[in-house]
């Protein structure tokens, strides 16, 4: 399964022919869990499956933080709930090409900027993919939809968890709530306009602090760290 890995990960590299940079994710895991490869199947949040990176190595090293803050860890974590103290944390680094096959944003974090596409885009929007109405206030747009307009497009436990009624402002953040909702937004545009969500991603997949690796193959980490920089393991 390693040489497998490896193979995908050189052909990756020679076939994009992209610039390749690193992503970094912090967790508290065994290395082991991660040597034998990554399956971006994970859940996360009702965003759809993914493996969860930061861009930049110090925003990885600042979640780090909180792993190791025993009473700090909330009850939502995209890990498994803590199961007691002494785990080291360490930095998982990969590196595949950033491309829209590969990536995509965390709607959690990043969604204003797939708001403001929707505004700058709203005629493709209105009244689809769950009955979204558009509204133009001034400076600002607003998408709004009604949870029952959902129903069937979201898994029944990330409906239970939305309000009847929610306001997508172009000028803000949507929050952890808001996230599937525009994260099922994005998938199903991006079935019905494949080039023009391909050209929304291409455009600020590169600016983005945090995304998720949803690539159609398992990776083997680059290399492993601890929080201090020490490698751990590496891939070569």
């Amino acid at each position: 399964m390693k040489l497998i890995m490896e193979s995908w990960n050189r052909f990756l590299n020679e076939e994009e022919g992209a610039d390749l940079k690193e992503f970094y994710h912090a967790t508290d895991w065994p290395v082991k869990d991660f040597i034998k490869g990554i399956d971006p199947r994970a859940e996360g949040y009702g965003q759809g499956k993914g493996f969860y990176v930061f861009s930049k190595k110090e925003d990885a090293l600042e979640h780090a933080a909180t792993l190791a803050d025993v009473e700090d860890r909330g009850f939502f974590t995209k890990e498994k709930e803590y199961e007691g103290p002494g785990k080291s944390v360490k930095i998982i680094v990969i590196d595949p090409p950033l491309t829209p096959e590969n990536f995509d944003i965390d709607y959690e974090g990043w969604g204003s900027h797939f708001i403001k596409f929707m505004q700058q885009n709203h005629e493709l929007f209105t009244n689809k993919y769950g009955n979204y109405k558009y509204r133009e206030f001034p400076n600002k747009g607003m998408f709004i939809y009604k949870q029952k307009d959902l129903k069937g497009l979201l898994p029944d436990e990330v409906l239970k968890k939305l309000s009847s009624r929610i306001n997508l402002r172009t000028s803000e953040d949507p929050g952890r709530g808001n996230a599937p909702v525009l994260s099922m937004v994005a998938r199903l545009f991006a079935e019905e306009h494949p080039d023009k969500f391909r050209a929304f991603e291409e455009a600020i997949l590169p600016s983005t602090g945090i995304l998720k690796y949803n690539g159609a193959f398992p990776l083997s980490p680059a290399r492993i760290e601890d929080v201090e920089g020490k490698v751990l393991w590496s891939r070569k």
